[in-house]
């Protein structure tokens, strides 16, 4: 249990300007059409890509 928190509180995206950050963001644009600005802000952990992935899955 202690090992899931960590892994959902572990930082995905540092430098927002990063070769891997831009290939994710481009991925999630791509799957859903447009993100705007502020959801991408609030994308740092994998937890919270696992919340945006499923609002945008549910809505």
């Amino acid at each position: 249990q202690k090992l899931f928190i960590k892994i959902l509180q572990t930082t995905i995206l540092e430098d927002e300007f990063s070769y891997n950050t831009l290939n994710i963001l481009m991925d999630l644009e791509e799957e859903f059409d447009e993100i705007n600005e502020s959801e991408i802000e609030n994308l740092k952990t994998v937890r919270d890509f696992v919340e945006f992935i499923y609002t945008k899955i549910v809505s």
